[in-house]
């Protein structure tokens, strides 16, 4: 396996608690506190795909977690089912692998990300797809695997998840080792791919797909990495 035997396994527990606010569904005023304790394992260089290129690389993720919720004024009305006090189990994955390709320098990048929660649970707990926005600049920082990056943040949720990308990446200017004042320029790569999945309540609901472009463009600032990309979808 192309994961250089790099394992790491984790833990951590998170609580939410929401202010007090009007349900337009139940005309009550109600308090929401929820409480997850999770725990997952990572097998591979996970801290490789954070560069603007990494051909050859990969890595695995999986979690589980166990979540304990109530509403501590009233309750709420979610597809259609009435919530109150409900616990539930977390199922959390993701696999990415960069496969050399065709030319030199080419490569797919290839990702698979999934989610399973076994009951109804509030929309703030539910699993979530989405970039930041579909037409996206970040300087100083990359994101390498973003389930439907064509929707607006957190747009997509619910209790499944399935999304299966691809994008095939190739150089543009792979060696321009040029510095202009204090930004040292390496090389500029490119990508088009897209995705095909969804995030769903009921697992009826229709499959969804997006298409994507990319620019990733590696350099140095003062000496540290700033490889940034431009991304539309």
């Amino acid at each position: 396996l192309p994961y250089n035997d790099d394992i790491a396994i984790f833990g951590r527990a998170t609580i939410m608690e929401t202010a007090s606010r009007r349900s337009v569904e139940t005309s009550m005023y109600k308090d929401f506190r929820s409480a997850r304790f999770e725990a997952g394992l990572r097998l591979g260089d996970d801290e490789s795909l954070d560069k603007i290129h990494p051909r050859g690389k990969g890595a695995l993720f999986f979690a589980y977690g166990r979540g304990q919720s109530a509403y501590l004024r009233g309750s709420a009305v979610d597809d259609g089912e009435v919530l109150t006090n409900y616990g539930y189990n977390r199922l959390h994955f993701s696999g990415e692998y960069w496969a050399p390709f065709a030319g030199r320098g080419h490569a797919v990048q290839m990702s698979l990300v999934g989610g399973y929660i076994d009951k109804n649970v509030y929309y703030a707990e539910e699993l979530r797809a989405g970039g930041r926005h579909p037409y996206a600049l970040y300087l100083g920082e990359l994101e390498s695997t973003v389930a439907f990056a064509g929707y607006p943040a957190h747009s997509l949720s619910g209790e499944n998840l399935v999304v299966a990308s691809a994008m095939w990446r190739f150089p543009l200017a792979p060696a321009i080792r040029r510095k202009v004042g204090p930004l040292y320029f390496s090389s500029i790569y490119a990508g088009l791919g897209g995705g095909v999945g969804n995030v769903w309540p009921r697992p009826e609901s229709q499959v969804m797909a997006d298409a994507s472009a990319e620019v990733r463009l590696s350099t140095e600032f003062m000496g540290d990495d700033w490889d940034s990309v431009v991304r539309f979808a």
